[in-house]
């Protein structure tokens, strides 16, 4: 039995949406039918003869995705295993030796499959610190359910996670300012970056981006840019009109660790949900609790917050 790591183990959470050739807006609803086809796809996959150059290449690139120890937790919900695959550079491991860039390392991480009523199939996928393996994982899938390019993929994203423990040090504003204005004031470029940060002596910063800023996420961009607009004319920064911050990114330390808030842009990375479980001998979570977690996970902050805006 191994120890529990804190914040080692999480998940991101996603869902695929099929085209409707019919119509030129909506999608096509996944059925029963094709939730039971994919499943059955993914339990008769053979295993990869990796001694197939061929086979090789398709795995080594992520096109052809290893699935092992599928469980069915009820008609519209299966738990599972696949392998992700790592290589391109060479490294020293203490009992191998030297590990060629040729070589291909896979990782096995844990998945969950849920076919909503909606006819969308959400996908829960298991991080290792680091690594993990969505992509290759979202590629497989698609392509089981075929006509890749027809579905689509759409990653959660839910940074309000972070703010309990989050300490603001850092608000990086870029600003893009018109021809005509630079004219009219040549000392100003037509993009520039400004910093503020929190100095040693522990100023307002810290309180102020907690306060005014950190609630901001998911708000409107023209909210956004009012408050960030606000937060720089407090710090002497009054040549700055509200409709010239194209980028506002506030850098916190959250539990030890740095982590970055985007404000405006529109990044399609999905959030970590951490999960804490106890890693086995080889530093793996425990199947069981982990697929627990990743379900109670989909059901309070995916499915049911969903449902919540309908």
């Amino acid at each position: 039995m191994g120890k529990p790591k804190r914040e080692s183990v999480s998940v991101s959470f996603h869902y695929l949406l099929r085209d409707n050739p019919d119509e030129d807006e909506g999608f096509l609803p996944f059925t029963q039918e094709d939730f039971d086809q994919l499943l059955s796809d993914i339990e008769s996959q053979p295993e990869p003869d990796m001694g197939d150059p061929l086979v090789f290449d398709r795995v080594r690139l992520g096109a052809l995705v290893p699935f092992l120890d599928m469980q069915r937790k009820s008609i519209r919900c299966v738990f599972g295993k696949f392998k992700a695959p790592y290589s391109g550079h060479s490294f020293d491991n203490s009992e191998k030796g030297k590990i060629s860039a040729e070589s291909v390392n896979q990782r096995i991480f844990n998945y969950i499959l849920y076919l909503s009523n909606d006819g969308k199939l959400y996908v829960g996928a298991q991080y290792l610190g680091n690594y993990g393996g969505w992509l290759p994982l979202s590629l497989a899938l698609k392509k089981m359910l075929g006509q890749p390019t027809k579905i689509a993929s759409t990653s959660f994203r839910n940074d309000l996670i972070y703010l309990e423990g989050a300490r603001p040090k850092e608000l990086q504003v870029n600003i893009h300012r018109q021809p005509e204005k630079i004219a009219a004031d040549p000392k100003l470029a037509t993009r520039a970056m400004f910093a503020l940060q929190r100095d040693e002596k522990g100023d307002t910063f810290e309180q102020d981006a907690r306060s005014n800023l950190l609630p901001l996420l998911g708000q409107s961009r023209d909210k956004i840019r009012k408050k960030v607009l606000e937060s720089l004319h407090k710090n002497g920064l009054t040549e700055i009109n509200d409709e010239e911050i194209e980028k506002c990114v506030l850098i916190a330390d959250v539990n030890g660790r740095e982590k970055r808030f985007y404000f405006l842009d529109q990044i399609n990375v999905a959030t970590r949900f951490p999960i804490e479980v106890t890693l086995n001998e080889d530093g793996h979570p425990l199947t069981k609790p982990t697929r627990e977690k990743m379900y109670a996970l989909l059901e309070r902050e995916i499915i049911e917050k969903l449902s919540a805006e309908d």
